[in-house]
């Protein structure tokens, strides 16, 4: 017997196509969980994260535990991830944590998550499973929202570079930052100076000033 289509036939006694661009239907599976991971290139830090030789705050036990914790303001998984927050998902805590790769002074920060309704699209799951790109899991100095140590102030300069498809420290940001404070600094200096010529000055009568609208004095 043969099947016949608008475009071709199917003949069941022979098991071939013709012509021979048809085929059987694909079976679609709906997608039950999710996986995303985030690269860190610190090839430029003076600190390791999730080695051994890491500071006792950046150990493998103190991120993972870090990453997989509920009930956290600042840093971890359940604060980042949009499946997470809005309770559509559960972390596969087993495959949650971090590696280290010595040679390259790689970290990699990877989870799962088990979603709580099935989605049919590639789309629909990435929506609800990974992060922006311009998003970084945050599992330092955790007990703050701004902390300044000089891990965070490293770790805070760090932006996401779509060349590698890491986050790499950005010499950009950290001189931008510089450039803020060193204005901040002279602004200090400048209305420090001012005052002090107000004040000290002998020769001057205060009352000079007042003609001097620019120094707001």
């Amino acid at each position: 017997a043969v099947v016949s289509t608008q475009s071709g036939h199917y003949g069941r006694g022979t098991g071939s196509y013709d012509p021979s661009q048809l085929a059987t239907c694909k079976a679609i599976y709906p997608f039950t969980d999710g996986q995303f991971k985030q690269v860190w290139n610190l090839k430029n830090a003076d600190f390791e994260v999730c080695s051994q030789g890491s500071p006792q705050k950046f150990q493998p036990s103190k991120i993972n535990s870090i990453l997989r914790e509920q009930g956290q303001d600042w840093c971890g998984t359940h604060i980042a991830v949009p499946c997470l927050i809005n309770k559509e998902c559960s972390l596969d805590s087993k495959n949650t944590g971090c590696k280290w790769e010595g040679g390259t002074k790689t970290l990699t920060i990877s989870y799962k998550v088990n979603l709580t309704e099935k989605v049919w699209t590639e789309k629909e799951r990435d929506t609800l499973v990974e992060l922006a790109m311009d998003k970084k899991l945050r599992f330092w100095d955790c007990q703050t929202k701004t902390p300044d140590t000089k891990e965070a102030r490293f770790l805070k300069n760090m932006e996401y570079d779509p060349k590698s498809g890491a986050i790499v420290y950005t010499e950009s940001s950290a001189s931008y930052t510089g450039l803020y404070i060193g204005i901040a600094v002279g602004a200090l200096l400048l209305i420090g100076t001012v005052l002090i010529v107000y004040y000290r000055l002998p020769i001057l009568n205060r009352s000079d000033f007042s003609s001097f609208h620019g120094c707001g004095l």
